[in-house]
């Protein structure tokens, strides 16, 4: 991301990303100002949450009863959301759920590359998947150190995430893309953000169940 560009709330950025397809729609149709009431209209999303959001990324001031340019709203969005930057990264555990991140979910799109991943079966190493180059365990270290990879990934089963989060940590890495279902002790310096889709179908099921009879 840009310099300026705010920290954001997981729900404020799940907002940026529907905002993102409408506006990208309402440019290809040739508009070129838009207000935040449309938005919210078109959208069903509450207006002052709407208002919100746009007041958290904008740099310059909509115009008086005009709203704000549809193109500049765009662009950033996309800079929030990491379209306009991207950052190395590699990814250990190259099972089901590691391909999948690799050329299913579009990482790239939000900013991610992944240039190479990394297991401990040989079986699946020395070989490319979707242009992304798969070795052994025992290069990691040195091409984390030698390219500067700031960004790990670990798609590994539990009982090797605290191992491979250490080997990453001694490799450089200060971001961690956690989705083994465990947490992780790293240095204070190094920042996890875990990843459990258990626990988002765990949440919503709540909410589901507490509702009104």
């Amino acid at each position: 991301m840009s310099e300026g560009t705010p920290i954001l709330t997981v729900q404020a950025l799940n907002r940026l990303s529907y905002y993102q397809n409408y506006l990208q729609k309402r440019k290809n149709e040739g508009v070129e100002l838009m207000t935040a009431t449309m938005v919210a209209e078109d959208l069903g999303i509450n207006e002052v949450v709407v208002r919100k959001d746009i007041s958290a990324i904008r740099r310059t001031k909509g115009r008086p009863n005009t709203g704000f340019s549809v193109a500049e709203m765009l662009e950033r969005i996309e800079d929030c959301l990491g379209f306009h930057a991207s950052e190395d990264a590699i990814i250990v555990g190259v099972g089901n759920l590691g391909r999948s991140l690799i050329s299913g979910l579009g990482l790239e799109r939000f900013g991610i590359r992944i240039l190479a991943g990394f297991d401990a079966d040989p079986a699946v190493t020395d070989k490319e998947y979707d242009g992304v180059t798969l070795l052994p365990m025992r290069k990691l270290k040195s091409l984390c150190q030698r390219l500067n990879i700031d960004v790990g990934i670990i798609a590994v089963p539990e009982e090797s995430a605290q191992g491979v989060c250490n080997l990453l940590v001694a490799s450089g890495i200060h971001y961690i893309l956690n989705y083994a279902q465990v947490f992780l002790t790293v240095p204070e310096t190094v920042y996890v953000q875990n990843e459990n889709p258990a626990a988002s179908l765990i949440a919503f099921s709540q909410h589901v169940r507490s509702k009104t009879k």
